[in-house]
């Protein structure tokens, strides 16, 4: 069944959500679960996803420190 319905996050809620993860210490990691490229307007949710990726490891880096196993 297609997520893209009415109601859910922003791109902008989205990518600071994916950020605040990423620096939280106890998150250890994510997955983007499902991208249907075929059912992409013009790549914008293929580029969401990629942008979350990035914001979420950005999150990571501003960690700071060593990554512990």
């Amino acid at each position: 069944c297609p997520a893209s319905l009415p109601g859910g996050l922003t791109p902008g809620e989205l990518l600071a959500a994916a950020h605040a993860l990423g620096r939280e210490p106890r998150v250890r990691a994510a997955d983007i679960t499902e991208v249907d490229a075929n059912a992409d307007v013009n790549g914008m949710t293929v580029r969401l996803a990629a942008a979350a990726f990035m914001w979420f490891c950005s999150g990571i880096a501003a960690r700071g420190g060593r990554p512990q196993p």
